[in-house]
């Protein structure tokens, strides 16, 4: 059984200037010279969305709870049970001093977040559902 689940959020439209922005993020940091501009015309020549997508990444928990990330706010995660009503939205915790936070797993009590400090040190944080 397939069940579409819809909410009342507004899609955000995708600007020339943002395009042009996700452009440079596809292309490996990594790239140099021609093959950079190579990888730039051909990425710039797709075709342009008109509005970011709505939800990122995706996980389910031990209780079988659907967990969404919201795209343009990855702190910022949709709860659902598998049959599909909206459970309630929860902002993951940015650790002080920290890069945005990873959701790593979630289980039933408590998240678990990859992040980096300012050294850059990879750490982990475990934090409770209330």
């Amino acid at each position: 059984m397939i069940r579409l689940i819809r909410s009342r959020d507004k899609l955000k439209p995708l600007l020339d200037t943002d395009w042009a922005r996700e452009v440079e993020t596809m292309i490996p940091t990594t790239t140099a010279g021609p093959e950079w501009s190579t990888l730039r015309r051909r990425f710039s020549a797709l075709k342009r969305p008109t509005h970011y997508p709505s939800y990122g990444r995706m996980s389910v928990d031990r209780i079988q709870r659907i967990w969404i990330s919201d795209y343009q706010d990855p702190v910022q995660w949709t709860v659902l049970p598998s049959r599909g009503e909206i459970i309630g939205r929860v902002r993951l915790p940015r650790p002080r001093g920290s890069s945005r936070p990873e959701l790593v797993t979630v289980d039933s009590g408590h998240v678990v977040l990859k992040w980096r400090d300012t050294d850059g040190a990879q750490r982990l944080s475990f934090h409770r559902i209330l």
